[in-house]
């Protein structure tokens, strides 16, 4: 009776084991590390060819540069200058005011379950060289924050929001205030069915360079979604629609030559508090869904 009462306490504690194993395998794990940091405040770089990684339960306060290889965080970091190389966060990274990123190489973030991107300012984006990119991908599970606006300037972006699977957590992107694609930037925005990204404020194209925005999921705007100035006859903005768009004031577009295009697809909703406005022949809005307009269409 004691041995079975033994066996049955034995196969129980090796089941909760199991179950936090398991748990700590969802959430992800850095691998592959060069160097692990467990402690300690001192600066460092982050170079080609190294894999730093951040241990879990860590808050790290030294100032730490990325500069062309991988950084993983499993902790808490509130200092990273961003220059090139791979950011990999399933912890959390947590600025104290503004983050402005001024890339001098191609520069990944990737944002995995349960982790937290935040600032409680704005984020500015500016490369060096036009050549050079930034991608940021949010996955299902993580939370990307900017207390206030988003801004680019002379870079390519391109940023992706959940996936295509609605099985999972969502994924969320805030904007804290206007969104502002400016300038030469090529911009591509992947919102997926797992994705919410809310602007708080206005979302803004200017004419110059390629656009596109995918939403399969739901965007929120509270403000206005503007596109003007005079671009070139080669560019294009392109938003294309298989979800739930909303913005609570007016949809305009007043390009000169770069063409506008729009589609709201089948089974999608597309909705204006105020008024949609198409002011140039080259602007076109194409729909197979559903347009919630509050008052004019012209």
């Amino acid at each position: 009776m004691v041995l079975i009462k033994k066996l049955k306490s034995f196969i129980s504690i090796l089941f909760i084991l199991s179950m936090l194993l398991y748990s700590v395998s969802l959430k992800g794990q850095c691998t592959g590390c060069t160097t692990l940091i467990a402690g300690g405040s001192s600066n460092f770089s982050v170079n080609p060819g190294q894999v730093v990684c951040i241990a879990a339960d860590l808050t790290y306060t030294g100032n730490i540069t990325l500069n062309g290889g991988v950084l993983c965080n499993q902790g808490t970091l509130t200092r990273v200058v961003f220059k090139s190389g791979t950011f990999n966060n399933y912890g959390t990274f947590n600025k104290s005011g503004g983050l402005t990123i001024t890339n001098s190489g191609n520069l990944f973030i990737n944002c995995y379950a349960g982790s937290t991107f935040s600032m409680s300012s704005g984020l500015s984006l500016v490369s060096s060289n036009i050549n050079d990119s930034v991608v940021v991908r949010n996955n299902p599970g993580s939370l990307f924050t900017t207390g206030t606006g988003l801004s680019m300037h002379n870079t390519k972006f391109s940023l992706y929001n959940g996936n295509s699977s609605l099985s999972g957590p969502n994924a969320v992107f805030n904007v804290g205030a206007a969104f502002s694609i400016t300038d030469s930037t090529e911009f591509k925005l992947r919102n997926y069915e797992s994705g919410i990204f809310n602007v708080s404020g206005s979302l803004t194209f200017n004419s110059a360079g390629n656009k596109s925005l995918l939403n399969n999921g739901t965007f929120n705007v509270n403000n206005a979604v503007t596109m003007s100035g005079t671009g070139n006859l080669t560019d294009r903005i392109s938003i294309i629609n298989n979800g739930n768009f909303n913005v609570t004031g007016n949809i305009s577009t007043a390009i000169i030559n770069t063409g506008v295009n729009i589609l709201n697809n089948s089974g999608a909703t597309l909705s204006s508090g105020i008024s949609i406005t198409l002011s140039k022949t080259t602007n076109t809005l194409v729909n197979n869904g559903t347009i919630l307009i509050g008052q004019d269409f012209i």
